[in-house]
């Protein structure tokens, strides 16, 4: 019997991605690319596999112009490849001296927001990172260190949104050597980072020292052994949160955390819920702070109060925990009417509707943005509104069937409470139209039977995302 031929490298990449991207498989996505082994091999892998793939490069400005270098060679590659590239840059060092953060802190976030402002003002579907096997197994073996949960122990996920936008990696199932192996035998090139051997920085100690150790002297197969720990957790991890998903809608109302409900749950859902809780209200989340405001739950005196962090507090009432914060939002229970045309003033932009004599040239996708969308007019039947969240509130996004509560939206988004309370919405009567910065509704959206045009634009020093 013959044996089958095996499956190209590409063909697991691309079928990896379109496995982890869904919907968003057939349209433009936006890779990250260093320059680095992994992301070259992702970039050419997704190309080469049919991909429609854009390249993003981000210049920490560091070695002495070696980064930049870096950022050219990526260019000339995308180029090579016809494919559209995007650079960013920010001197990261400076930006960590004047911080608290480490500098790899601050790299990854200046790096995705980054990212997330040009996938998303370009219109691309997804934001595709070349993090490998190898990757899984040092950020498992890292968090086991410092001690972790077992959510922590599911390691990277294959799939997951940042900022709502789609962030996908389809080379968890692919180790390190073999990426190389492939672009050696392709005869395609790569950079190395200096900065990757630097023994200070914790990780390329656990990947140059320890790692080596553990396969030498432990288990050889010790990258396979923790990705296959990653993996059985990440299933699990999505069992337990359906449950919690499930409890959290049986005791959290707008009310509060239902006290009785929650003491009877299993434990480990009345720690999951509370982190949710803690989390969407903006507090710090870590494993002392949920212990004690479970301990809290069952055993502390109504009317007392437990500090969880950032200056939001837990309050007992009678029958509910409640999570607040002592610093109401300035705009809480304001709501602003938006004429068209008008303009209207919210702490420190302009949101200013205008009606268009005809549709963008540019299609819709690559014209809108987080501060420009497009309404069908027709369809804007009543006053328009500005105001920020009530509770209860509910909204259909684009592409959706049903409604969703403002509340998961947010919790998906990963808004802290603070933002939350500034989110402005824009409404037609009840009807949430636009979470501004983010999603739009259906309501009125703009179709190919539209026949009139409302832009709403939001400018100036408080626009999503200048703060």
């Amino acid at each position: 019997m013959t044996s089958p031929v095996p499956e190209s490298l590409a063909s697991r990449v691309t079928r990896a991605f379109r496995a982890a991207c869904h919907p968003t498989a057939n349209g433009t996505v936006l890779v990250a690319v260093s320059g680095g082994a992994d992301s070259m091999a992702l970039l050419h892998l997704l190309h080469r596999g049919g991909v429609s793939v854009a390249v993003a490069h981000f210049d920490h400005q560091t070695r002495g112009g070696a980064s930049t270098a870096e950022g050219e060679f990526v260019a000339q590659v995308a180029a090579d490849l016809g494919v559209p590239v995007h650079r960013g840059a920010a001197e990261v060092y400076h930006e960590a001296a004047a911080s608290n953060e480490s500098f790899e802190m601050v790299a990854r976030r200046l790096r995705y927001a980054f990212l997330v402002e040009t996938a998303q003002m370009a219109g691309y579907d997804a934001l595709v990172t070349g993090h490998h096997a190898d990757d899984q197994a040092e950020t498992v073996l890292m968090r086991a260190l410092r001690g972790t949960s077992p959510t922590g122990l599911a390691g990277i996920q294959a799939a997951g949104t940042v900022s709502g936008l789609p962030l996908v990696r389809p080379l968890l199932a692919v180790r390190r050597a073999e990426l190389e192996a492939w672009l050696r035998g392709e005869g395609l090139g790569w950079v190395e980072d200096a900065s990757n051997q630097v023994e200070d920085v914790v990780r390329n100690r656990v990947r140059h020292q320890l790692m080596p150790l553990l396969a030498r002297d432990y288990n050889p197969r010790v990258v396979e052994a923790l990705n296959r720990l990653a993996t059985i957790q990440q299933r699990e991890s999505a069992l337990l949160a359906r449950l919690a998903e499930e409890a959290h809608r049986d005791c959290v109302d707008e009310a509060g955390i239902a006290r009785a409900t929650f003491s009877g749950l299993e434990e480990a859902l009345q720690f999951r819920v509370m982190t949710a809780c803690i989390q969407e209200a903006g507090g710090e989340a870590t494993a002392d702070t949920v212990g004690r405001a479970v301990a809290f739950m069952g055993q502390g005196d109504t009317g007392k109060k437990l500090d969880v962090g950032n200056r939001v507090f837990l309050r007992l009432s009678r029958g509910y925990g409640v999570l607040e914060g002592d610093t109401p939002s300035s705009t809480e229970g304001q709501v602003w009417v938006l004429g068209i045309p008008g303009d209207v003033m919210v702490e420190g932009a302009t949101v200013r509707c205008r009606v268009l004599d005809a549709p963008p040239e540019e299609p819709l996708k690559r014209y809108c943005s987080p501060i420009r969308q497009v309404f069908d007019g027709g369809a804007l039947r009543g006053r328009l509104t500005l105001r920020t969240r009530r509770p209860g509130d509910r909204f259909q996004p684009l592409g959706m069937d049903g409604t969703k509560k403002l509340k998961d939206y947010f919790n998906e988004l990963g808004l802290s409470r603070a933002e939350r309370e500034r989110q402005l919405l824009v409404l037609c009567e009840d009807q949430i139209l636009w979470v501004v910065g983010h999603a739009i509704s259906r309501t009125a959206a703009v179709t190919v039977d539209t026949e009139s045009w409302i832009e709403i634009n939001v400018v100036g020093d408080g626009a999503p995302g200048d703060g």
